[in-house]
């Protein structure tokens, strides 16, 4: 199975050529299948913004299936969640109706959201499957299978918090690690797994987002320049800097 590929010469009336293989106004490729009995596209992910191959506590799972032929869902399995009867599924098809269990359609999507039943570890990998009636046998099917190279082939859980597990301290003055009037004070922070851009202060200070800047992976960041002022009138103050 898999998209069909296409290519498209046109000629004005002055002979100018342009050729295309590629879909404008539209995002759907066309899909064969060999066998009709199999999915054309299964997708599974997390419904984080931008980061659909990890979710926590706040987020849900989605597993998603299109079939050529209409087809009868019979068993989901999510991480820990293995025997769950079907009614007890968050099930839709095409236009967000709710699926009954024993009918058969071509498109399938079940969203589950995470809850303490998880646990508080992390979960590198998701385990995942479904099991569906082709009309001779029942399928199990846990793998994705799409060309959308937008979705993530595996997908984990981070429920863990992250781990300051180097915090380096320092000054751009002489007298390092004591810092004096236009001494410029920095920050180096390895976290033990990625992590946004952290927010950072120095005494009583907030750096702008702008200061604080990745130095290696998305665990590696530094904060600073901060510059050690004297005036009353600067908000941005540092007290008792040594």
């Amino acid at each position: 199975a898999g998209e069909i590929t296409f290519s498209v010469i046109c000629l004005d009336l002055a002979c100018n050529s342009v050729t295309t293989s590629t879909l404008v106004g539209d995002t759907d490729a066309v899909i064969y299948s060999l066998d009709r009995d199999i999915p054309l596209e299964v997708l599974f992910y997390s419904d984080r913004p931008g980061h659909l191959e990890v979710g926590n506590e706040n987020d849900c799972l989605m597993m998603e299936m299109r079939f050529l032929l209409a087809v009868e869902l019979k068993a989901i399995v999510m991480g820990n969640i293995t025997n769950n009867a079907l009614s007890l599924w968050n099930i839709t098809t095409t236009g967000g109706a709710l699926v009954v269990p024993g009918t058969t359609h071509t498109y399938y999507l079940i969203t589950h959201c995470i809850t303490d039943a998880w646990g508080t570890e992390d979960w590198p990998v998701v385990p995942w499957s479904f099991t569906y009636d082709d009309g001779l046998q029942d399928v199990v099917w846990n793998t994705t299978f799409t060309s959308d190279v937008n979705f993530p082939r595996v997908v984990r859980l981070d429920l863990e918090d992250p781990v300051a597990t180097y915090v380096y301290a320092f000054t751009t003055g002489a007298n390092d690690p004591s810092a004096g009037l236009g001494d410029a004070l920095y920050l180096d922070i390895i976290a033990s797994e990625a992590v946004v851009a952290p927010t950072v202060t120095f005494g009583g200070v907030t750096l702008n987002a702008t200061d604080v800047s990745q130095v290696g992976t998305s665990s590696e960041w530094r904060a600073g320049p901060y510059i050690v002022k004297n005036s009353t009138d600067d908000p941005n103050i540092l007290k008792d800097i040594n």
